[in-house]
């Protein structure tokens, strides 16, 4: 049976995005990389902790990427960008919606790319459209607020839609080569929450 999370004003309440926090030990050093733009809220969130985060603002490079011609091409560039970063080993990825805008070559790119830079008991966070049929037209910012101890997320995002393409597990188990779902729960705006880990 599925559990449904509640809504609330504040956004949509994350379950698993909350865990993780919860599990954070207090003489851990927590290395993040970030998909998105790295808000001041989870910096603010991680504040008490002794943390590296790395927003990489994966979106942003979506257009140059897909103009490219070849896979191979489009291999390269994320390869490249990638390096101007110098990755320390992970605990955490925080991919926000991202992957509902990545087709199945740019996915699996995009994965083989991060596995290196995940350490062992890396955990993988996500937001994939389920329920609806259309998702805004370009990639939401997310707005981390706590409440109570439970994490909630709040969207910014453009009015314009496009189609949805409401992965399965399975479906994306296949484009995420070498992740395997851990944990997943559908949220009560409709999208599904996800915790990936090594395969």
């Amino acid at each position: 049976m599925i559990k449904t999370a509640n809504t609330v004003a504040r956004g949509v309440q994350t379950p698993l995005l909350g865990r993780l926090f919860d599990a954070i030990k207090e003489d851990q050093r927590l290395v993040v990389i970030d998909f998105g733009t790295g808000s001041s809220a989870i910096l603010e969130a991680l504040q008490t902790h002794r943390v590296r985060l790395d927003a990489m603002a994966i979106a942003e490079q979506l257009p140059g990427w897909s103009a490219l011609e070849t896979q191979e091409d489009r291999a390269d560039a994320l390869a490249n960008y990638f390096k101007r970063f110098q990755l320390e080993s992970a605990d955490w990825v925080l991919c926000w919606g991202l992957l509902n805008y990545l087709d199945a070559p740019l996915m699996g790119q995009l994965t083989q790319q991060l596995l290196p830079h995940l350490k062992p008991q890396a955990r993988i966070h996500a937001l994939i459209e389920y329920s609806s049929s259309t998702m805004p037209a370009t990639p939401p910012r997310y707005q981390l607020s706590f409440e109570e101890g439970k994490a909630y997320l709040s969207v910014d995002s453009s009015p314009s839609t496009i189609s949805s393409p409401r992965y399965t597990p399975k479906r994306l188990e296949g484009m995420l080569t070498g992740l395997k779902t851990e944990n997943t729960i559908l949220l009560s705006n409709g999208m599904q929450e996800y915790i990936f880990s090594r395969a």
